[in-house]
């Protein structure tokens, strides 16, 4: 277990020796006071775990997303990805930590895990992109939903799992090689730190940079070019080591210190923590640390989208910022909590429980705040960013402080650096899953948003009372715990558990919260229905004749133009208003599968009946609750019409179905003879080019307000003329209520004006200086930035 291991540094011993003499009534080994410390061989690894850390969080960033593609964006199914991902973490650090082998060598044995993670990592995400539909036509579907969950679990495991197995491995290997030049418990905080700061870079990074500008296939090799520099300044500090010690001679094996730590080095007295906590109650807080962290960072993440928007972006910087405050937080650990032990003279344990219980207190009323003025879902500027990270850094700070001090203060990890650190970062990491898993599939839905943080608050101020249980005396343990109960009740009645990001002046017909956020359904002074989710309108008011309009032609100029109809795919089902279009077309649609992701859609799918022309009631139809784009590619079938209905192509998920790769494998799901159709939104020269690539033959119908229809032909040449003859008495009766009295002639004028504005489109992508395309590698529309558009199409094409 690395004992008796001798005492080496980068240069002259008294230089670079560090005293890790601790105090007997301090929890966590106390720093030399006086003259600043020299730079030590152990400061060397902390650039080399910041970039450790960086490359984790980029490669979890792509595997997040392009796994939302292969096996659906659906809530189970991104959850199985981020479950599988810390499983495999938790996994790697108990078995690298156990390994008596491994620590033999481990700075060697880390070095080489850095090098394998950019192997494995880089490899799986470059697989992933380039192999994605053939992936998703080739993995079974089966229709139960355990076999379903095995599937997706096995796909993920192979792809995800190496890698991540690795990286869980490479804290414990650390820190038990770093017991050749200092005591883990001195430096663990500040490795575990270091490496959480270059996980927020890892975080920020893909989305402000790197992704819109090279893609994600240059992301991947940038995180590997991170591993393996990681990899190559462990071994150069490696063979330094050893030339400084050959240099100046070998020096005597020193003898075991008492309580087992390196010898040469000053023994410890066991810290204060080991005296009052047992094994249990560190794995009991680390458990429950983790826990609530990641419930933490979910209702933060859902109170973010009601108040910054959905953006890409917006998301990036969030997560840049939880990561960061939590960095911050290991980072200040031992000095802030010995500066705080020698001004106030009060144990470790009393000064964590006493800043948990005021952060709990202080992100409820943050939480409240930005509940109160929250609009939802829109466009964000950079102030609102900074204001919400403002709020939001005090709560993950605190929160940051826990789970190093637990490290720092584990009675072994001086003795057994590797089994201590990896036992108890794996407990940490369960806890994290827990936390995750509950508050996703069960908190949101049982109390909301609010409720979830009231709850993690309760788990702060539990962690501290837990704190102090071991600490204070029975009197003033049972005073903490009064105090908490109290202070809980009172802010329970206070404070709400439900919240409605409803206009004011809009009645609520219904609202729901899951785990795809706050769903509501309203109705204004007029009767005119609007469906909303974390305050992103839906689609538009359902009862207007405008958005009747648009979602009824995006069926009938299909049907217009397809050589065949029996077969009908039609992806975003909104209010059902096109699904119920195709049906109006009689004996000449036989099969109609639309797909909807929202339950709470699904659900309220008959209140819409007025408009979506009851098409439940028909035999033909199948509605059916899933991921649109997964359920097409995966599809064994093919269609002879598809008509998909995204929202903004600047809001992930709705990014994926514009993308040009997207398109191809959907042209390839249509028969002989077949039309796809897409409501579009956004720049148009940028989707109307990538659209062309794959649909030559292609028309841009008006839609309403900014939105225009893309109706592409698969077979090339000459777009076909409209078969008028198939029009029926059900379709002429819905454009009488238009005011379209002849609907030939309409049909033949919006034609002639559609040809005209999509050969002025394309004039304008041929006189473009460079192509500009949204692509599956270079999604630029959903990393495009908070909230203006970054292309522009001159007003005179439209």
């Amino acid at each position: 277990m690395g004992r008796g291991r001798p005492v080496v540094s980068l240069d002259i011993p008294d230089r670079f020796a560090a005293n890790p003499a601790r105090t007997a009534d301090m929890s966590l080994p106390a720093d030399n006071e006086g003259s600043p410390r020299p730079l030590a061989a152990q400061d060397f690894l902390l650039p080399i775990f910041l970039m450790s850390g960086a490359a984790g969080l980029i490669y979890e960033v792509l595997w997040t997303h392009q796994f939302a593609n292969v096996v659906g964006s659906a809530s189970e199914s991104m959850a199985v990805v981020f479950c599988v991902f810390l499983a495999f973490l938790a996994l790697g650090a108990i078995v690298c930590g156990q390994s008596e082998l491994l620590h033999r060598h481990a700075l060697m044995v880390y070095a080489l895990f850095e090098a394998g993670i950019g192997v494995l990592g880089a490899g799986s995400c470059l697989g992933l992109l380039e192999g994605e539909f053939a992936l998703i036509r080739w993995l079974p579907q089966p229709e139960g939903a355990l076999a379903r969950l095995a599937v997706q679990v096995a796909v993920v495991s192979i792809f995800v799992g190496p890698g991540a197995f690795l990286m869980g491995g490479t804290l414990p290997v650390m820190v038990e090689g770093i017991k050749r030049w200092a005591l883990p418990s001195r430096v663990v905080t500040r490795l575990y730190g270091i490496n959480t700061v270059g996980a927020s870079l890892g975080a920020l990074l893909p989305g402000l940079w790197l992704i819109p500008a090279v893609g994600f296939r240059a992301t991947a090799l940038v995180a590997a070019s991170l591993n393996f520099a990681a990899a190559g300044s462990m071994l150069l500090l490696l063979f330094w080591d050893r030339r400084r010690v050959q240099s100046n001679g070998a020096a005597a094996l020193p003898a075991e210190a008492p309580n087992g730590s390196p010898g040469g080095e000053t023994a410890c007295p066991a810290p204060s923590a080991e005296r009052r906590l047992g094994l249990g109650w560190f794995y009991l807080l680390s458990f429950f640390s983790g826990c609530g962290v990641l419930a933490l960072e979910q209702g933060w993440g859902r109170l973010a989208r009601f108040s910054i928007g959905n953006r890409a972006l917006a998301l990036s910087v969030l997560l840049f910022g939880i990561l960061l405050f939590l960095g911050a937080g290991s980072l200040a650990c031992r000095p802030l909590l010995a500066w705080v032990r020698r001004r106030m003279r009060q144990p470790a344990e009393a000064v964590l429980a006493a800043a948990l219980l005021a952060s709990g207190v202080l992100q409820l009323v943050f939480a409240a705040a930005n509940l109160s003025r929250a609009s939802g879902g829109g466009p964000s500027d950079g102030f609102a960013i900074v204001s919400f990270l403002a709020q939001m850094a005090l709560p993950f700070f605190t929160a940051g402080l826990v789970f190093p001090w637990l490290l720092a203060s584990f009675p072994s990890v001086d003795r057994d650096s590797g089994v201590s650190v990896g036992i108890l970062y794996a407990t940490n990491v369960a806890g994290s899953t827990v936390g995750s898993l509950f508050s996703t599939f069960f908190l949101f839905e049982w109390i909301g948003t609010s409720g979830l943080l009231w709850v993690v608050s309760l788990l702060f101020a539990s962690l501290g009372w837990m704190l102090c249980a071991r600490w204070a005396n029975g009197r003033r343990r049972m005073g903490w715990l009064g105090g908490i109960a109290a202070l809980w009740v009172g802010l329970a009645v206070v404070y709400p558990y439900r919240w409605v990001p409803a206009p004011q002046g809009l009645q609520v017909l219904d609202v729901h919260e899951d785990d795809y956020g706050v769903q509501v359904l309203l109705r204004d002074a007029e009767g005119t229905l609007a469906a909303l989710n974390n305050g992103v309108r839906l689609v538009a008011g359902y009862g207007q004749p405008n958005t009747t309009y648009a979602q009824q032609l995006q069926a009938d100029i299909p049907m217009l133009l397809a050589r065949h109809t029996e077969k009908v795919f039609n992806l975003g089902t909104g209010y059902g208003i096109t699904a119920g279009a195709f049906t109006l077309w009689g004996e000449a649609v036989r099969s109609v599968v639309t797909v909807e992701i929202l339950p709470f859609m699904a659900r309220h799918q008959r209140d819409f009946a007025g408009e979506n022309h009851s098409y439940l009631d028909r035999p033909e139809v199948r509605l059916v609750v899933a991921d649109g784009r997964q359920k097409l590619l995966a599809s064994r079938e093919s269609f002879d019409i598809i008509s998909v209905n995204p929202l903004d192509p600047r809001l992930p998920g709705s990014s994926s179905l514009c993308t040009v790769e997207f398109w191809q494998a959907a042209k390839e799901r249509l028969n002989p003879g077949g039309v796809y159709a897409q409501l579009a939104f956004g720049p148009r020269e940028v989707l109307v080019e990538g659209f062309a690539r794959v649909f030559p033959s292609f028309l841009v119908f008006r839609a309403y307000r900014a939105s225009y229809l893309l109706v592409g032909w698969r077979d090339g040449g000459p777009m076909p003329a409209f078969e008028a003859g198939r029009i029926t008495e059900a379709v002429r009766s819905v454009y009488r209520r238009f005011g379209i009295a002849d609907l030939e002639v309409f049909l033949s004028e919006l034609r002639a004006l559609a040809e005209i504005e999509t050969g002025q489109l394309r004039r304008l992508i041929e006189r473009a200086p460079a192509p500009v395309l949204h692509t599956g590698d270079r999604p630029i529309l959903e990393y495009q930035g908070l909230g203006g558009s970054v292309f522009r199409v001159p007003d005179e094409v439209w």
